[in-house]
């Protein structure tokens, strides 16, 4: 596991862009680590969070998680389940869930039939992080038509998986915010030079003032 790690890492290094980071690194999850992964993010001033990516190990539930993606991103005014990682920053983990998982989370009846779709075995939500603050979550699940059920090993690896992610979204950020002061430094720039342009044809036209009184 710890040289797939590495890959995780090195593949989430690829990108210098927020979205595709974390559309990577959904792409990473499934199938191999997860059946259904979600990735939401905190938005400011804001008690909804943006779905960023929603991904199924199975091609005809991808409607679904489209669905999922764009109608039912997490509103933090309400009781949900990852509210838990975000206000504590700790990972939080379902081994194995019962029959009343999809009902006790689910906003309405079309909620309730997506999420019963899914077949739940196990679920681990890890917080993600930029410059030591949440920003948001990746949420994994296993589900029963794969087989596939989550042990402390598998707590373990997401946690692992979710620092690697918020490195490569710390350097994102910084990359981000020096190419913004990069263009704030042009802009300055520009502009003193307008200024100065400005200064100089002002200079010469009292120079030719002067030089016809003169005359």
């Amino acid at each position: 596991r710890m040289r797939r790690l590495a890959e995780i890492g090195v593949a989430l290094a690829e990108s210098i862009d927020y979205e595709k980071t974390l559309n990577r690194l959904a792409d990473l999850m499934v199938p191999d680590h997860a059946d259904w992964c979600i990735i939401d993010l905190l938005q400011e001033g804001s008690n909804v969070c943006r779905r960023v990516a929603v991904r199924t190990s199975r091609k005809e539930l991808e409607s679904l998680a489209d669905e999922f993606r764009r109608n039912y991103a997490p509103d933090l005014n309400q009781p949900h389940p990852i509210l838990k990682a975000i206000e504590t920053g700790q990972s939080d983990h379902t081994l194995e869930t019962d029959d009343s998982w999809a009902e006790s989370r689910a906003r309405d009846d079309r909620h309730r039939f997506l999420l019963e779709q899914m077949q739940v075995n196990s679920a681990i939500i890890v917080p993600l992080r930029v410059q030591g603050w949440v920003v948001g979550t990746l949420s994994l699940f296993a589900s029963r038509y794969s087989g596939r059920k989550y042990t402390m090993a598998d707590v373990q690896f997401a946690e692992e998986v979710s620092r690697r992610a918020s490195v490569a979204l710390d350097n994102a950020g910084l990359f981000r915010d020096l190419s913004k002061e990069l263009s704030e430094r042009k802009r300055v720039e520009a502009a003193l030079r307008q200024v100065s342009e400005r200064l100089e044809l002002a200079q010469e036209a009292a120079n030719i003032g002067a030089f016809e009184r003169d005359l």
